[in-house]
């Protein structure tokens, strides 16, 4: 269920009292749980809105993995000076001391612009510290869980859209209290404190050489990760990073703050001219292991690239799957007499438009084709999107797909719709569903059952996949060609 909260008195979060039944059945585990109550405004059926503390950390402090582990640990001191951090004028500055991706510099910078959120972002590791100190003077029997405790980063009402359920949170006699109890929160829409963040930074800019000529290189030396392999697939491991290479990004898409795409970030470095006898800063290093786990300066380390997880706030529909939610919505008024339901179906990760879903091609790091990457020239990277429209004859089927995907700002308008069902007409589960959307990204385009694949195992997945399902491509209105379909008509 995905609900819009109307939230009063966040900045006074309290945990759920004794007397309040637990929100699950092992009594014992949520005992070592923590849960924020807060009031809920002008909804219909409920007045309390629950949510673990944890989904709150996730949320507003966890845009990326190693910011999660600096929360807990207290090390956020790596990523930025707080010393040198303040602010000037209503400009916060972030003294840095490594790169940070957007989302990162957002969560650290309103620490600096903003009271509750400083409190937020450190009063976490204050508690775990706190209660493991005191835990040091106390029988194993007297000793306090080490639980999570986290609030709201602002003091202001907000909206809030959650994903989760109603669930009676109180019963005595006929009495009941009702509450959403928010497995997720998907979007948050409080006054931002900031327009604008400076990112102060001692590493300088490369400029022109002084003398003798153009400069051979940057300072310091760039280590650019080569995969070895484009054809092939790489596997993460569970070996140290090399620490001269840059992390790669895995991006995940999501929107937790409204106006964060009005942000506007600011670079400052000191510039530092090169000498035209210095060495070439540009070496490549050939890539042969992605891990998770921190960066070294060890021979062990050597060619394995970092990866962490990061939170893209991109939340954009395609130009052209704008359109083709047009023709879906057409395409329900026109069937609705004959009783047709069109919904959109959701991977693991989806954005909304309306009440249809935007998804997003597989991702396989490591991947021989950057096809599934979309690059906009004010949102960066992003992954492809695509809709999966699933159109439903009757209550209980026949089923057929309609799926558009986006198409780059670059590449010619001439993608097709691709029209798939199965041979009996039956519902389509996910795990064909995305082997389908893998074969996409190994071809660049939808795939048919009489291409030709470079490698046997990718011929034997097509071959397995067209023995489930049947594809068919729909011609977009303004195509140059002859072919003609008509839909309803099939």
């Amino acid at each position: 269920m995905n609900e819009t909260i109307y939230l009063n008195g966040v900045s006074t979060p309290s945990a759920i009292p004794d007397s309040y039944f637990h929100l699950a059945n092992n009594r014992d585990a949520l005992a070592a749980s923590r849960y924020v109550i807060v009031q809920v405004i002008d909804h219909p059926m409920v007045q309390l809105l629950v949510v673990p503390a944890v989904e709150l950390l996730r949320f507003y402090v966890g845009v990326s993995s190693r910011f999660l582990t600096g929360t807990l640990s207290g090390r956020l001191d790596k990523y930025v000076d707080w010393n040198r951090s303040k602010m000037e004028k209503t400009w916060p500055v972030l003294q840095v001391k490594t790169r940070l991706n957007r989302a990162e510099a957002f969560v650290l910078g309103r620490a600096v612009a903003s009271s509750a959120a400083w409190e937020a972002l450190f009063s976490v590791r204050q508690h775990l510290a706190s209660v493991h100190a005191n835990n040091q003077l106390r029988s194993m029997e007297q000793q306090a869980p080490l639980v999570i405790h986290a609030g709201f980063p602002f003091n202001d009402d907000t909206t809030l859209t959650v994903y989760g359920k109603r669930t009676c949170l109180y019963r005595l006699n006929c009495q009941k209290e009702w509450a959403i109890f928010a497995m997720a929160v998907a979007e948050c829409k409080p006054p931002l404190e900031m327009s604008n963040l400076i990112l102060e930074s001692d590493e300088p800019w490369a400029v022109e050489a002084m003398t003798g000529g153009a400069p051979r290189g940057v300072r310091p030396p760039h280590f650019n990760p080569l995969l070895l392999d484009d054809e092939e697939d790489l596997l993460v491991d569970d070996v140290p990073a090399d620490g001269r290479l840059p992390r790669l990004a895995v991006l995940q898409h999501g929107s937790p703050f409204s106006g964060f795409k009005q942000l506007t970030f600011h670079q400052r470095r000191p510039e530092a001219p090169l000498r035209a006898n210095e060495p070439d800063g540009h070496i490549d290093v050939p890539v042969s292991t992605l891990t998770m786990n921190e960066g070294q300066q060890t021979e062990e380390a050597k060619g394995n690239l970092g990866v962490s997880d990061f939170l893209n706030h991109t939340e954009d529909v395609g130009r052209n799957l704008e359109r083709f939610l047009d023709v879906l919505e057409y395409l329900q008024r026109r069937t609705s007499s004959r009783g047709w339901v069109i919904e959109t179906r959701i991977r693991d990760e989806s954005i909304r438009s309306g009440q249809h879903w935007i998804t997003f091609f597989p991702d396989p790091i490591g991947s021989r084709t950057r096809w599934h990457w979309i690059d906009e020239a004010n949102a960066g990277r992003r992954r492809r999107q695509l809709i999966c429209a699933e159109i439903k004859l009757g209550q209980d089927g026949p089923f057929f797909y309609l799926m558009e995907m986006e198409l780059g700002p670059t590449e010619p308008k001439r993608q097709c719709t691709l029209l798939v069902y199965t041979p009996d007409f039956q519902w389509m589960d996910d795990e064909v569903q995305d082997e389908l959307l893998q074969l996409t990204v190994l071809r660049r385009r939808w795939p048919d059952i009489e291409n030709k694949w470079k490698k046997d195992d990718e011929y034997w997945r097509a071959q397995d996949l067209f023995s489930k399902i049947k594809v068919d491509r729909v011609q977009h209105p303004n195509s140059k060609s002859k072919r003609r379909r008509k839909l309803l008509g099939r």
